[in-house]
């Protein structure tokens, strides 16, 4: 597995000694906070822009096959049904 995606915020933490130093550990964790939130408000904004196309090809596509999408339907409610059951049953 490679972790070289994973590290991004390491060098942050990195070679610093915090004892007794809360308010630089608390400045670079906010600033590795600041980092992630940029990152995460990018992703969610490119999810977003792609939702309305994978929505509308897929309306077309049961507008064009309506017997495969009641089939599709079934068979997502049937394996969702079925790991809703067998969840329930290991607890």
């Amino acid at each position: 597995m490679d972790t070289s995606k994973n590290d991004t915020f390491k060098p942050m933490l990195d070679n610093h000694d915090y004892k007794g130093k809360p308010n630089d550990f608390e400045k670079n964790l906010k600033a590795i906070s600041n980092q992630a939130e940029k990152k995460i408000e990018g992703v969610a904004s490119r999810f977003s822009s792609a939702v309305p196309g994978y929505l509308q090809r897929g309306q077309g596509y049961v507008s064009e096959h309506p017997m495969k999408g009641v089939a599709i339907a079934a068979a997502v409610g049937l394996v969702v049904g079925s790991l809703v059951t067998l969840a329930v049953k290991r607890k």
